[in-house]
């Protein structure tokens, strides 16, 4: 997927207003490039040993 200048301004706008809080932000498409220097990105896979299951962690059996 190509990324379009207004995927960039969304998360630049996120980070500009990050005082007010935490995002939570769901999307199919990867993040574009360089997003990684404006907030912590927080992959969830929902495989076990691929980013993270989900918002919670899972119960050990």
């Amino acid at each position: 997927m190509q990324e379009t200048s207004l995927d960039r301004k969304f998360y630049e706008h996120l980070a500009s207003i990050s005082y007010l809080g935490q995002f939570i932000v769901i999307e199919n498409a990867d993040p574009p490039t360089g997003t990684e220097k404006l907030a912590t990105i927080e992959v969830f896979s929902g495989e076990r040993g691929v980013g993270r299951q989900g918002l919670f962690p899972p119960v050990e059996s």
